[in-house]
């Protein structure tokens, strides 16, 4: 089974979110996928991951900034509880703020990197995140692992391609 570190800005419409989910179906039978909650589409990766059977939830690892009990949106909440009692695996980091510094998000990437085969950052023209989405390519580099950009540009069609800086 691959394993995916998944990026996603948390502020997608729509149609870009139909775009994440429709590649997400396409892989999501031979790839585990390990996700950082913090400032990324997290809700909605529960909500992909409770349409699906319940089995596939052992193909999730969440990674928190804090621990499970410091999250205050209750939906978000439930749906990790339900995951986990379903094989979710989850990670908590516990790092004490509500805000990561770029310390401490790089050192949560480094551990999601380490322990994945590739690194998918879904992208879109954002100037306040851009360097976010692009910073688990760092360590990609540095420990040999695949990188892809998923571009979610609404002039074009969905494109996957390998990162190269």
């Amino acid at each position: 089974m691959n394993r995916i570190a998944l990026f996603a800005p948390y502020h997608l419409n729509d149609r870009e979110l139909e775009k994440v989910f429709e590649f997400l179906y396409d892989v999501i039978d031979e790839t585990h996928l390990s996700v950082l909650f913090y400032r990324t589409i997290d809700l909605d990766i529960i909500r992909f991951f409770l349409e699906l059977p319940e089995e596939y939830a052992k193909q999730l690892t969440i990674h928190l900034p804090g621990s499970l009990e410091s999250i205050k949106d209750v939906a978000l909440k439930e749906g990790i509880k339900f995951l986990i009692e379903n094989g979710t695996e989850l990670v908590e980091h516990q790092f004490g703020s509500e805000t990561l510094i770029r310390e401490e998000y790089d050192h949560i990437l480094k551990q999601i990197v380490m322990g994945v085969d590739e690194v998918l950052s879904f992208y879109k023209r954002d100037e306040k995140q851009i360097s976010k989405l692009l910073m688990p390519f760092n360590h990609s580099k540095r420990f040999k692992k695949i990188g892809y950009i998923g571009h979610l540009d609404r002039d074009r069609d969905f494109e996957l391609v390998p990162y190269t800086d």
